[in-house]
Formats: C-alpha cells, sequence, structure tokens
C-alpha cells in the first residue's frame, strides 16, 4: 500500500480504540460484548461458530505482543488483554462441549481451534482489481461436503489417506479453480490459508498460493462492494462478514473500510451482543448461501442456472455452517462478525 493510502487509512480509523466520535468508535466495546455472549451460550455454539472467536484472540495476542512497550497504547492494551483472558478459557470450555457432542466433527476439523494455528498477517497489501474473473460460475462450485474433504486430507484425516497436506488431484482442481463465487469463493481462500497454516510445502501452497490469495480476494472485494450497493441485504450479510474476515487474516487492508466498520457495527444486537437477532425467519435454520448465490449472479455477468443436483448440495451445507440458537442469534453470523471485527483492532 501507498504510504499516504496507508496514513489515510490510519487516520480514519484512529478513533476505533481512542474512544472518541467516529466511525470505528465502540470496536472494542463490541468485541467485549460479543465474547460476554460466548459466555452465556457456548455450550450451544457449533465448531464453525468458534472460529471467528479463534481469529479474534490470534489478533489480541498479536497486538498485545505490539504494543507491550507503547505507553499511549496501555488502555487498550488492558482491554484486549482482558478480552483473551476472557475468550480463551470460553473457547477451551465449548470445544469440550463438542468434543462429546460431535466427537466425528472435532477429530476431522478440530486442529483449526488449536493455540497458535493462525497468524495473523504482519504486512499490508491491496487487492488488484484487475485479477476480476473475466467470467464466473453461475452456482456455487464448490459443496461442502467437498470443501470439507479437502479440507481434512489437509488436516490429515482423510479417507484414503491420512497424510498430513496430502492433496488429491479432485482437490487441486476445485481448490484452484477459477470463477467461482459465494462461499465457493471464500472456501477455495479458507483452503489454502489452513494449507499455509499448516505448514504443507505442496507447490500449490509454497509457490502458487499468494497469486491465488491475490486472485480470491480481488473477487471477494468485488462481492463486497456489489453487496454494499445493494445496500447489505440481511441474505448477503453472513458471506459479506466472512469475506472480510479472511481476507483481513491474508493481510489486504482494503477490507478494513471504516464505513464497513460502522455498518458491522449497527448490526450488532444491543441486548445479547451478538448478530442476526434483529431479523425474523421462519425456519429454525437459516441458510444464507442459498440465498447468497441467487442473489450474487444476479449481481454479476455471465449467463447459466441453479441445477437440481447443485442446489441440493448447497441446501445440505446450512446444516453444518448455521445455527440459529434458542434466543434467536445466528451461530455463524455471530463468529464470523467477530472474525471481521478483529482485524480493524491493528489498523488503528
Amino acid at each position: 500500500m501507498p504510504p499516504a493510502m496507508l496514513t489515510i487509512l490510519l487516520l480514519s480509523l484512529s478513533p476505533v480504540l481512542a474512544g472518541s466520535e467516529g466511525p470505528g468508535d465502540g470496536l472494542i466495546s463490541s468485541l467485549q460484548a460479543a465474547t460476554s455472549y460466548l459466555a452465556r451460550a457456548f455450550e450451544d455454539f457449533n465448531l464453525d461458530g468458534l472460529v471467528g472467536y479463534r481469529f479474534l484472540k490470534d489478533w489480541c495476542k498479536k497486538l498485545l505482543k505490539e504494543w507491550e512497550m507503547e505507553p499511549d497504547k496501555q488502555s487498550q492494551y488492558q482491554q484486549l488483554a482482558k478480552i483473551v483472558e476472557d475468550v480463551s478459557p470460553l473457547i477451551e470450555r465449548a470445544m469440550d462441549v463438542l468434543s462429546q457432542t460431535d466427537q466425528e466433527y472435532v477429530r476431522d476439523f478440530g486442529t483449526i481451534m488449536k493455540d497458535d494455528f493462525w497468524k495473523p498477517p504482519g504486512c499490508w497489501a491491496e487487492t488488484d482489481p484487475s485479477l476480476s474473473y473475466d467470467s464466473i460460475n453461475r452456482t456455487e462450485c464448490l459443496p461442502l461436503e467437498m470443501s470439507n474433504l479437502c479440507i481434512m486430507t489437509i488436516l490429515g484425516h482423510g479417507e484414503e489417506n491420512e497424510t498430513t497436506c496430502y492433496v488429491p488431484p479432485m482437490c487441486r482442481r476445485i481448490m484452484t479453480k477459477s470463477g467461482c463465487i459465494g462461499y465457493s469463493l471464500s472456501h477455495q481462500l479458507f483452503y489454502s490459508m489452513i494449507a499455509i497454516q499448516n505448514g504443507c510445502q505442496d507447490k500449490l501452497f509454497q509457490v502458487e498460493s499468494q497469486r491465488n490469495r491475490n486472485v480470491f480476494c480481488a473477487n471477494m472485494m468485488i462481492i463486497n462492494q456489489k453487496i454494499e450497493e445493494e445496500n447489505y441485504p440481511f441474505d448477503q450479510q453472513d458471506l459479506f462478514l466472512e469475506n472480510i474476515m479472511f481476507c483481513g487474516m491474508c493481510g489486504f487492508s482494503d477490507f478494513l473500510k471504516p464505513t464497513w466498520l460502522k455498518t458491522i457495527l449497527s448490526w450488532q444486537d444491543p441486548e445479547t451482543g451478538c448478530f442476526g437477532k434483529s431479523i425474523s425467519h421462519s425456519a429454525g435454520l437459516w441458510n444464507p448461501e442459498i440465498d447468497s448465490v441467487s442473489k450474487i449472479k444476479d449481481a454479476l455477468p455471465g449467463e447459466g442456472t441453479v441445477h437440481n443436483d447443485q442446489e441440493n448440495h448447497i441446501h445440505r451445507r446450512v446444516k453444518r455452517r448455521e445455527k440459529r440458537l434458542t434466543d434467536g442469534c445466528l451461530c455463524h453470523m455471530t463468529s464470523v462478525a467477530v472474525g471481521a471485527l478483529a482485524p480493524f483492532l491493528s489498523v488503528c
């Protein structure tokens, strides 16, 4: 990022921790409220709902190291230290519950919840609009079952091969496929992120990874901008947050827009501290992925339809991804909101 643009970004976000009026005012208090919500509801969270809190903890730990000797950061330092102190045992307690109630999923994916698995970026960059796709797949091209299988093999829990970092040909093809949209696109990035954090040495990650990240986040930025243009429809908010959460962890600073921060903060329920409660849906489980696909394919250029087999795949995704809790809050949306807010802490 050019120094002048970085200076503008830092100045625009300076109220985040200073507590003065501005688009970033209230960030830490928002994260404190979300942590308090986890303290009340952790027994009902699934593993996907904890990932954002894991990201939050790792962002805070990074900043605590950087701010330890900075006198003007001591107030914020103490606040972040308290968040880490509070959220760490809550994640452990939630994982203990899941180890009893969802043993298979914890066995397959629990690695991504371990301490120090995620390492926030040490420098920032911006997405390159020239990397936008010339054409797109008009439907989700990565069913959750396939995404899970590829992640499992990277983590060493594949059915056919238990070698850590194994990349089946199918995963090599689908995880680099051009033109994917929605959650397929964000999960392509997530797969690459997990492989890098897991120390995988395949050339797909060591040679091609940064190029893939640049392409994925450039197109995720385009999707987020379109969501913004449509005034953030509720059925797009979960995807919007997930894109910021992942690309923020990859070090793309242009996802940390002050206007986006202000918007995200406005979505938080003031009574509970969770996200997704303010909108009423008749179904006990809401599927953000079905709605996001139909909206995105209408907004982006190209031709195509949602075929029945692909649509059925997407319908199965919700039962793992999103969970409406008994108080009306959305588990996954709360998680990605926390994960999306966390990188804003670093640009204050």
